[in-house]
C-alpha cells in the first residue's frame, strides 16, 4: 500500500476533513491534498507529521505493520493540543490528569454525569 492511500484510509476512518489533518499534523492542508492525489510524495518529516496526527505510524499508513490501537478524533485532538502547550502548561494537565483520574477512573459516582463538549 503507499503512504497515500493508508493515509488517505485512516483519515477517512476517523472521519476528518484534510484541513482538520492539517491542523492536527501542522503540513499544509494543500500537501496533503497534493499527496492524497499522488501528486506529491511526501517528505520523511511530513510523514511522521501526518502519522502522529492520524494518531498511527508510518508503517501502519504503509501497511508494514498491523494496526496499533487506533485513536479517536477527540483523542487526536487533545493529543495534539497538549504538544502545543508550554512545559508549565503541560504540568498542570498532568497534575489534572492525576487528579481527574483518581476520581473517575472506572468510577459509577451517583450524579455525576457525563459532560459533552
Amino acid at each position: 500500500m503507499s503512504f497515500s492511500d493508508g493515509m488517505k484510509r485512516k483519515r477517512n476512518s476517523l472521519k476528518l476533513s484534510q484541513t482538520e489533518l492539517a491542523k492536527l499534523s501542522g503540513v499544509p492542508q494543500q500537501t496533503i491534498s497534493a499527496i492524497e492525489r499522488h501528486d506529491r510524495q511526501p517528505s520523511e518529516d511530513a510523514m511522521c507529521a501526518i502519522a502522529a496526527g492520524l494518531g498511527t505510524t508510518v508503517g501502519e499508513l504503509l501497511g508494514e505493520t498491523q494496526p496499533t490501537e487506533s485513536l479517536t478524533s477527540d483523542e487526536i485532538r487533545l493529543l495534539t493540543d497538549y504538544r502545543a502547550l508550554t512545559s508549565q502548561g503541560r504540568e498542570y494537565i498532568r497534575q489534572q490528569m492525576f487528579m481527574a483520574t483518581s476520581i473517575y477512573k472506572n468510577a459509577d459516582l451517583p450524579g455525576l454525569e457525563t459532560v459533552n463538549a
